[in-house]
């Protein structure tokens, strides 16, 4: 299973998920960012994960210093997101 943001022809696709498949849009120029289960489990590479996502998407996200910043919130913002479609 992919993730895709058709607004932003954007798709997410989970390399370490034997269940998931890839991406298979029609649409031209989609941006397919790939994720790893090291991507997910590990707290400095989510954070870069995130932000990268969030760049993609055109979202923005809080400053990484504010100490309310939270890359799970932030990553379950733009899945809520992705879900509306």
């Amino acid at each position: 299973m992919a993730l895709y943001w058709p607004d932003q022809k954007v798709a997410l696709e989970f390399l370490d998920d034997p269940e998931s498949s890839p991406f298979t849009g029609d649409d031209e120029g989609v941006i397919i960012i790939q994720a790893t289960n090291d991507d997910l489990s590990d707290t400095s590479l989510f954070t870069e994960f995130v932000s990268r996502l969030a760049e993609t998407l055109g979202f923005s996200l809080p400053n990484e210093d504010d100490e309310n910043y939270d890359p799970v919130r932030a990553f379950k913002s733009m899945l809520y997101a992705a879900v509306e479609y």
